[in-house]
C-alpha cells in the first residue's frame, strides 16, 4: 500500500511538471527561414510606418481578426505614439527562439526576436505569434522576458 502511494505521488509530480512549461522547441519543418523572415519583416514594416508617422492600414501580411482590429488605421496612431513615448526607436535584432505550444489543440508558433529600444533597456524581446497552416499573425508583444510559462490576461 505504501509503495502504491509513492508511485501515485511520483506520477503526480511528473504530470504536474509536464504542465509547467507551455512551449517546446519548434520542429524544423515549421521553423523555416521564410517564416522567420516574414515575422521579422512584419515587425520592421510596422515600426518603419511608425517612424514615418504613416498610420495607414498594414498591407501585404495576413492577420487574424483580433490582430486586424488591433492594427486598424484608427488604432495604429495610438499604438505608435504610445510605443514612441515608452520605448523610443525600436531596432529588431536576431531571432532569439522559435517555440511552439505544448498542447495538441494549439495551432500557433511563437517567434521571439531580440530588440533594442532607445528609452527602456529592460525591454529586450518581441514575440511574434503565427498560425502554422496559413501564417496568419496573431500575437505581437514586446516584453522583458522571452516567453512566460503562465500567461494570464489582466482584467480591465
Amino acid at each position: 500500500m505504501k509503495l502504491l502511494k509513492y508511485i501515485l505521488f511520483f506520477f503526480g509530480l511528473i504530470s504536474l511538471s509536464a504542465c509547467l512549461n507551455r512551449y517546446n522547441n519548434m520542429p524544423a519543418k515549421n521553423n523555416t527561414s521564410a517564416r522567420q523572415t516574414l515575422a521579422k519583416s512584419f515587425a520592421e514594416n510596422f515600426y518603419a510606418k511608425c517612424a514615418k508617422k504613416d498610420y495607414s492600414e498594414i498591407t501585404g501580411f495576413n492577420m487574424d481578426v483580433n490582430m486586424k482590429n488591433y492594427f486598424s488605421p484608427e488604432k495604429i496612431k495610438t499604438v505608435c505614439e504610445n510605443s514612441d513615448k515608452k520605448y523610443g526607436k525600436i531596432e529588431i535584432g536576431s531571432l532569439y527562439a522559435a517555440k511552439t505550444n505544448v498542447y495538441p489543440t494549439d495551432f500557433s508558433d511563437l517567434f521571439v526576436f531580440n530588440i533594442k529600444t532607445e528609452k527602456n533597456d529592460s525591454i529586450k524581446y518581441l514575440r511574434m505569434g503565427m498560425t502554422r497552416d496559413k501564417d496568419y499573425f496573431q500575437v505581437f508583444y514586446i516584453s522583458t522576458k522571452p516567453y512566460n510559462k503562465w500567461y494570464k490576461r489582466k482584467k480591465k
